[in-house]
Formats: C-alpha cells, structure tokens, sequence
C-alpha cells in the first residue's frame, strides 16, 4: 500500500468519551470483522494509531506524551511510512500543531485495505462506532507521507498527492463537497457550528467589484493587544474598552450590507453598484441611511429583513451629503441625465449604445441555482468595441427541467448496418419490414485477474544403518613329544568370518497451498441495426422493382460528453419563461452517448451495393440522384474493391509484423529481454495488431459465410517470493570385540534431517479483446409478385419466376480501424453528410465535437463490397440483342454470374496453387472453361474478373 498521511484541524469539547476521528475503510470483512487501519483519540485525549488485516493484528499505538484538551483547537497529523530497513514494518509518527508528538514502529503484515466507507469523526470496533465529542473544521487525506515543514500548510486541489480535502464550507445540508472534486461527503447526524480554528475563516476584500489583495493585522499591532473592549457591532469607528471611540472613519457611507453567508464573487458584482434587489434571506442589516435615518435621535434604520436599528449618539446623526459613489439604479457606467452626479465611472462616447437583457443562472453554494435577470450594454469608441455586462435587474425563478449532455468528444463511429440491396426488399406476403435485417457489432472486452498464491513444504527425513561382522580362526598343530618335551608343526589352519547389515529410511512431509483471485470483465458492445421505411408506392424508384423497403442511409457515433443541469428561468410575478440555462453538473462523471447522423450518399448509400437500383426496363438501372454513371464498370457506393483489399493487405502486413516481432525475440539469457518493453506498449494501447479485416459472403440461397478474427491482448506481471530452510543431523560409531579365536565388530550410522519451504506469488494477468459480429439475413425471395401480392409461376413448368436484377450473391468485407486521426478527418471530410451537419438541429453535439484543430483519435467501423452478382434479365438473351457475356450465360442455361462460380468454384479449388496469386487462377479458369464451357471463352477475362472478386484474390 502507498503511504499515508491524514491531518485533522478539531477541537474537543469534552473527554471521557472520545474514541472517534478517522476510520479508514470500514469494515474490512463486510460482517462486523477488523478494520484496515485507523487513527482515532482516546477517552483520555491520546491519540491511537492501530491497524488489523487477516493476518495479524497490531495493537494500538497510543501517543502519551501529547494528549489534546478539551476545548482547545489542535491540528493533528498521522503519518504512516515504509520502514527504509525493513519491508514488513512501518513508521508511525503524530503530529500536534506542526510539532512531533510521538512516534513507533509497527512490524507485521501491511494493512491490506478495502473498498469500504471512509468514516470521518466515528471509529468502528466490530459493530460497535464511538462517535466524536467535538467540532472538525478540516480533513486531508494524503497518499504519501507529508513532510514535518508541509503538514498544516496551504495547499491547493492539484497538490502532488492530496487524494482529498474536507473543509466544509457549506454550513447546512448533508453533504459537503471534496475540494479536488472526486469525493462528495454523505454528513450524518452532523450539526454545523461556527469553525474552531481561529485562522479557519478566509476574507477576500473586493474594491469596486474586483477581489483585492490585503494583509493581515499583525499580532503585534495595538489593535490586537490593546483589545476593543467588549462584544459590539458599531458603524464608523470603534468603542474601546473605556467606553472611548477610536479609529474613526473619515469619509462618507453611502450603504452598508452585513450577512451571514459568505457571498460569491459573481453575487458581489451582481449589487455592487445598485440597491439591493431580493436576496434578503442571508441579509443580517442593511443600511441605507436615507432621510429618516438623519433625524436628530432617531436610529439608523435597518432596511432588512431582522430590524436590527443602530442607535446613535445625540448630535452624530447621519448627515445628508451629495454622494458621489456609483450607486444607482443603472450600471455604474450609466449617468443620470437628472440627478446623477458624475463619477470616475462615466466617460463620453460617440454613438448611441446597444443595450439587451438576458436571463443568467448562478450557483449559490448550498443553496442549488439563483435565476438572475441581466443588463448589458455595448458600445463603440475610438475604433474599439466594449461590452459590459452583469447589471441585476432582479430575480428570477429557477425550476430544474432535466439534463442535458455538453462538450462532445468523438471516440468512434460505425458508418451504418452491412449494405444490403434495396431491390431485394420488396413487398411479399408476410413481409412487414425488413428492420435488423442486417446487423454489425463490435466488441471490446477487459478482463483484469488478480491473484495471490502461497504454498508451504514441511518435510524430515530419518535415515539409520547397522553393521555387524565377525570372524572365527583355528590352526591344527602335529604334537611331537617323545620325552614330554618336543616339537609343533601346523598341520592345518581353519578361518571364518561373516557380516550382517541393516539399513532403516524413514521420510515424511507435510504441504499445504491456497490460492486466491478475483477479477472483473468489462465489456463495451456498440451496435447497429438496419432501419428505414417504404417507398411510395405511386412513385417507386424503379418502376421495374416496384415499392421497395428503403433503408435508412444512417452511422452512429460514439461520443463521451460532461453533463449540465438544465433550468428554466421565469419571471418571479408573471411566472412568463425568460430563458433556459445549463449549468455543468460537477458530480457527473463524462458518459457515454450515441448519435445518429446521415452518411454522404456520395461517400456510400445503403440500399445500393454498387450504385445499381437492380435492372429497368432497358437493362441495369443506376441510382438517379447520386450514381447516375452506375454500371459502367467504375466503383461506386460500398462497391469499391481496390481500396477493400489495400486496406485488407495493409492489416495483414501488420499481423505479419506483429509475428516476425514475437519470432524476433531471443530467448537466450545474454539477449536483451523485452518482455516489459512490450507489456507497456500493450497497455498502452500501441500494438499494432488491432486493426480488423473480415470477409463476409451473402447468398440468396440461405447461405452466409464469414472469415473473421478477433484480437486479444494479454499482460500477465507476477511477483513471487520465496524462502527455504533445511537441517540435518548425522552420527555413526564402531564397537569391535576380540579373543583369541576371533572377534566381533559392530558399527552403525544415523541421519535425520527437516525442511520448510515457502513461496509467495502475486500475479495480475490483464486481457483485451477486440472483435466484430455481423449479421445479415433480409431480401433472399428472389421470386417475381404482382402488384397485388401474388407470386408469378411459369404456365408451362409451374417453377418460379425470379425477378432480373435481384441480386443472388455478394462479397462485403467489414474493417475495424483503430484510434488514429486520420478516422477523425475522414469523419468530418468525407462520411458525414456536410448538408445534415451544418443545418440539422440534431449535428449540433457533433458539431461541437469537430475540434479540426486537435483532431482527438478515434476508431472507426466500415463496410466495403468487393463482389456483387445479379438475376440476369431475360431479354439481354433475344436473338436482336447484341452479343454479352449475359446474353451468352443465359444461352448456356445460367442465372447469374453467381450461379457460372459455383459451377468452376470445385474445379478451381482442386488445386491449392490456383488460389495463390491473380496469375494462377487466371490459367486455372481459362483451361476449366476451355474444357468445360468453350462458348463461355471469347469472355473469359471478364470472368476471370468475376471469379477473383469472389474468391477475394486481387493480384
């Protein structure tokens, strides 16, 4: 865990039951367990510092030599730190008022933490809290340990490591905001009381509307150790405590304004300059000293809501003086033609002003929004503009009415559902729409596993040797003794010897493991249908194709905005509508929006694969309005195969590059190793191999066929530690027993020995996956219906009759681009309608997000045709025709040029090499049709054309 520092500014109000400051975490186990750590204050006044996990427990840390004292201001600070000589202890230290006030060290197991509540002023023991006897009128929350010199000091919400700072300004309600705004404080039981610390308050001085910098009273100054005498409130000078004045004031008051809120800058500025209008409810006296107030031994009236009236001293009434101060009922700047007197604010100009009104709405801090009826004038001087602003005319009522979303950033798009073929959508039985008929997803998945494992061998080995031997010997002598006396000869000699050896291991061990992980996955799916409407049924398109189901021509973008509170400003007596006002809304977080917008039908246009509306009356029928040169062979709409397959190319030379990196890698130790280097670009988001290429192929017939890949990455970082302690103790000796005729030996040897092993491991394995899912499965009725709904047969077979020009087959492939800039010009310069963009009320939110000139990176989602066969039409094949290669399809007895592939697909296939390149299969399809179909060969370039489409082979 990181370090920590928290700092308290409290005071208490009495002892005895005390035992609440800071409890961080909450419970650790959800059920009434131990608490991570916590820094609370004792019934006695001493400050405790303890912490407790799964693992161990420490016990507090009470600091004795500093106890705080009822009814006196401290500012306490507890620092927690890593011990620099031992990882598995920490170092504690209190500080009171800037001073140390004690310190210790605390062995054992880090504090684990939690994801439970920080309690601020209760300190949780079980299920039992201790709450605080006393008044906090700060907290700061550090993850790191502050300095001794830094603790106390001013700091600002950007300060290196201030995770969060209480000072609670708000004076009533149940919450209290954060000032780095991330945490807003939920407040319980609470009651606010004016702030212990005697430097807690902060003046800000304005002079005419602008904050003015001052300095404070030194301590030294007569003002502070002569005193002022007793508790008062006076106006023009100050009574001491002998009853005397002093410091009079030597000048003019026009009006004096006391209140008991903290003004804002903006209120300020909003009464500086005129009488007060409304907002009387903080408002503690207001003095005008009008007329009435300048009669001999009347009161200074209070022109407030609470009549607090100053008495004044015979003789030193308010006296009436031409005022010369900018208050009136106008803007500073603005002079009365009758009764005003000139000021340093007013000055000639050479044209008549423009003046508007206008309806604000301001934040007032805990009391929501204040609707505010506004002046401004505008002007013209010396070849310069001036505008000034913010005169209050008065107050306005301020109803919320819902939100709305502000400041759109552009994350990514999808340039609409696969591309279908409008003139297979047509009216047939059964047929309402052909809404989600084709579908596209992309998917973006995180999942994050962490885990911690330990295991634990215990182990011991006995090990026991015994050895036994003996030897027997005997010599048989020849005895000569012819006088008693004689001679020994050997006459022969015997000799045996024998060993017994025992042996005895003994081995035992004991293991024991656990193993712990959690993990989140998050997934983000974005996803689009296919929609739209009918034709008019009086004014179809193609008369020849009859109504069709038109589909929409729409993308959708993702985008990420802030969110604004949206108010109504009206008028206080009317209740007439003046205004609607956003206001950004702090405590929302930037979420995510989806918006529709209309795709350039010159950049692609759904319902048309290739520009074509299926055939007319005089054979293929182009698009009117905006591919009126459809059919001539050139690309047009989704159909545009170049650039499909250099895209494709471009995707798979990253893939191949991505390898040859993985193969690249040397895994002898002497090589540098790269592993980490990889892992950051990885989480970082800088692979390469994120882009997309998928091929997709629709049949009439049912069929769909997809060739798709999705990407993962994977970083898997684990820690370990382990340690290993092993012993043995051995012995052996040796007894050997021997006489005359032999001896015996004995020896034996003995070993034990133990072990402990323990390993620890930490990994965190993170996986990204990225992929496409598409769908697409409306128009495949290819039969021909009269205008009444009913389905035509041919008299003479009873078979169906299809309609020429319904396409029976086609080739699309989806891509998927990853964050790059040049997604986010291609965007706004091409995809996007410019007509919808600039006019339409709904582009207003992309219209804010077209920052051309940071161009943020975004990813994009698109579709491309490569292949697209139709029905042939009927009279392409009337002897009067010229010659084609439909009128010679359709004299070999084939419908489309779908239905030639299947028939050359096997043939082709037989041989991998046909596939490999344009060449290759140029030679396999010209000898199939030589073969095979020989009236099919004055055209075979152009099926060779048809075939590679197909195959997806393009050089």
């Amino acid at each position: 865990m990181n370090d920590l520092t928290i700092e308290v500014s409290l005071r208490l109000d009495a002892l005895g039951n005390n035992q609440g400051l800071v409890c961080k975490g909450g419970l650790a186990d959800g059920a009434g367990g131990t608490v991570p750590y916590a820094f609370y204050v004792q019934h006695d006044g001493a400050l405790v510092f303890t912490y407790e996990n799964t693992s161990a427990t420490q016990p507090g840390v009470a600091v004795s030599s500093t106890r705080l004292q009822a009814g006196v201001f401290a500012r306490v600070a507890v620092t927690r730190r890593a011990n620099a000589g031992n990882s598995n202890a920490q170092d504690i230290t209190f500080y009171v008022n800037g001073a140390a006030a004690g310190s210790t060290t605390l062995t054992g197991p880090a504090p684990t933490g939690n994801d439970g509540v920080l309690d601020i002023g209760r300190y949780r023991s079980g299920k039992t809290g201790y709450g605080l006897r006393g008044a906090i009128s700060e907290v700061r929350l550090w993850n790191i340990a502050r300095e001794a010199a830094k603790i106390g000091a001013t700091v600002t919400d950007s300060t290196p490591g201030l995770v969060a700072q209480w000072k609670f300004p708000e004076g009533a309600g149940n919450n209290t905001i954060d000032v780095t705004g991330t945490y807003t404080g939920r407040l319980h039981g609470v009651t606010w009381v004016k702030t212990p610390d005697p430097n807690g308050n902060t003046f800000r001085l304005y002079h005419n509307g602008d904050s003015t910098p001052a300095d404070p009273v030194p301590a030294t100054d007569t003002a502070v150790t002569a005193g002022y005498g007793p508790e008062q409130f006076t106006v023009g000078g100050v009574m001491t405590a002998d009853t005397t004045m002093r410091d009079g004031f030597a000048g003019t008051l026009d009006e004096i304004r006391v209140w008991q809120t903290a003004r804002t800058g903006e209120q300020v500025l909003d009464n500086v300059f005129t009488r007060l209008r409304g907002e009387s409810e903080d408002l503690v006296c207001y003095y005008q000293f009008d007329a009435v107030s300048t009669v001999t031994g009347a009161p200074v009236l209070d022109a407030g809501p609470r009549g607090n009236n100053l008495t004044t001293a015979a003789g030193s009434e308010p006296a009436i003086v031409l005022s010369t101060a900018p208050v009136s009922t106008d803007t500073a700047e603005v002079r009365s033609a009758l009764t005003g007197i000139r000021t340093a604010f007013h000055d000639l100009i050479s044209a008549a002003p423009a003046v508007a009104e206008y309806a604000d709405a301001q934040r007032i801090p805990d009391r929501g929004v204040r609707g505010v009826m506004k002046r401004c004038y505008t002007y013209q001087q010396n070849g310069r503009w001036y505008l000034i602003t913010g005169y209050k005319i008065g107050n306005l009522i301020s109803k919320w009415v819902g939100q709305a979303q502000f400041d759109p950033q552009l994350v990514g798009y999808i340039e609409g559902a696969p591309p279908v073929p409008s003139e297979n959508l047509v009216k047939r039985p059964g047929t309402d729409d052909y809404v989600d008929a084709a579908t596209v997803s992309f998917i973006q998945a995180e999942e994050v596993t962490n885990t911690l494992s330990s295991s634990r061998e215990i182990s011991m080995d006995v090990s026991a040797k015994l050895k036994f031997s003996w030897e027997v010997s005997a010599d048989i002598l020849n005895i000569t003794a012819p006088l008693g006396i004689g001679t020994a000869q050997p006459l022969a000699k015997l000799s045996m010897e024998g060993n017994l050896a025992l042996s005895f291991d003994f081995s035992n061990g004991w293991t024991s493991e656990a193993e712990v992980s959690e993990g989140s996955n998050t997934t983000r799916t974005s996803s689009v249908a296919l929609s739209g409407a009918w034709e008019d049924p009086d004014h179809p398109l193609n008369p020849a194709v009859g109504q069709r189901w038109v589909p929409a021509n729409t993308g959708y973008a993702f985008v990420q905005s802030e969110t604004a509170d949206v108010f109504a400003l009206r008028l206080e007596h009317t209740g007439a509508l003046v205004a609607y006002r956003m206001m950004p809304n702090p405590d929302i977080p930037r979420d995510w929006n989806i918006i529709e917008f209309q795709i350039n039908p010159f950049y692609t246009k759904q319902g048309t694969l290739d520009g074509l509306v299926g055939f007319g009356l005089a054979g293929s029928f182009p698009d009117p309005a905006h591919y009126p040169s459809a059919g001539d062979g050139a690309e047009y709409s989704y159909f545009k195969p170049r650039e499909a397959y250099a895209l494709k190319r471009r995707i798979e030379r990253q893939a191949q590059q991505l390898q040859s990196y993985y193969d690249s890698v040397s895994t002898e130790t002497h090589a540098p190793d790269r592993t980490a280097e990889k892992a950051r670009e990885i989480a970082s988001k800088a692979s390469a191999r994120r882009n997309l290429a998928n091929t997709y192929v629709w049949t009439a017939g049912g069929g769909f066929f997809a060739e798709s890949t999705e990407t993962t990455d994977s970083v898997t970082e684990t820690t370990g530690g382990s340690y290993s302690v092993k012993g043995t103790i051995s012995g052996g000796g040796m007894f050997e027993i021997g006489g005359a005729a032999g001896g015996t030996k004995i020896g034996f040897e003995a070993s034990m020995s133990g072990g402990s092993s323990v390993t620890r491991t930490r990994a965190k394995a993170a996986a990204k996956t990225f992929g496409l899912d598409v769908g697409c499965t409306g128009g495949r009725d290819l039969q021909r219906y009269t205008d009444s709904g009913d389905a035509i047969y041919d008299p003479a077979t009873n078979n169906p009759v299809t309609a020429p020009g319904r396409v029976d087959a086609y080739r699309f492939m989806t891509f998927y681009l990853d964050v790059t800039k040049d997604n986010f010009e291609d965007f706004y310069g091409k995809i996007v309608d410019p007509l919808w963009l600039a006019t339409s009320p709904q582009a207003a939110a992309l219209r804010q997000a077209n920052q051309a000139d940071q161009k943020p990176p975004c990813w994009r989602v698109f579709h491309r045709v490569t292949f697209v066969s139709r029905l042939l039409d009927p009279a392409a094949a009337t002897p009067n025709a010229p010659a084609s290669l439909t009128k010679a399809l359709q004299s070999e007895g084939f419908n489309s040029v779908y239905d030639l592939i299947q028939t050359l697909e096997p043939d082709i296939r037989n041989n991998p090499a046909n596939l490999d390149n344009l060449a290759n299969l140029a030679t396999a399809a010209t000898e199939v049709l030589a073969k095979r179909l020989y009236r099919l060969t004055p055209y075979t370039q152009d099926i060779v054309v048809h075939v590679a489409r197909y195959l997806g082979i393009d050089r």
